[in-house]
């Protein structure tokens, strides 16, 4: 058996978060990490069920899912298409696959608007 799920649900939501230019910089307001919540459901592919832990060469599907926590809308910026990505690591820590790797992402400005009552879905 690999990494326990919430591994995996800390290094999807810090390589989002990372990634994004937080528009409160500079500001008063919370940063970006204490406004949004994330959730990252990890989907057996032959079945359709969750699961907990993941093994070495069986299919997953990765939702992750952000909430906005605030009473008003959030715009995450981001420099290029690459708005998300997963890192899987061992029971060591060691990084043994990311969802990036070998991709290419478009080079301009996009962002996620996060209306405060819905939900936004990768995945």
């Amino acid at each position: 058996m690999m990494k326990p799920a919430k591994l995996l649900i800390m290094s999807a939501a810090l390589v989002l978060f990372a990634a994004c230019d937080n528009k409160n910089s500079g500001s008063t307001e919370p940063p970006v990490t204490k406004t949004i919540e994330s959730l990252l459901d990890i989907i057996d592919a032959a079945n359709g069920k969750p699961l907990q832990e993941v093994s070495t060469g069986r299919p997953v599907r990765l939702v992750l899912e952000l909430k906005n926590l605030t009473d008003k809308t959030l715009t995450l910026d981001f420099s290029t298409g690459k708005q998300y990505d997963f890192e899987v690591h061992d029971s060591n820590n060691q990084l043994i696959w990311t969802w990036s790797r070998g991709k290419a992402f478009i080079q301009a400005s996009t962002k996620i608007i996060l209306v405060f009552s819905q939900n936004y879905i990768v995945g």
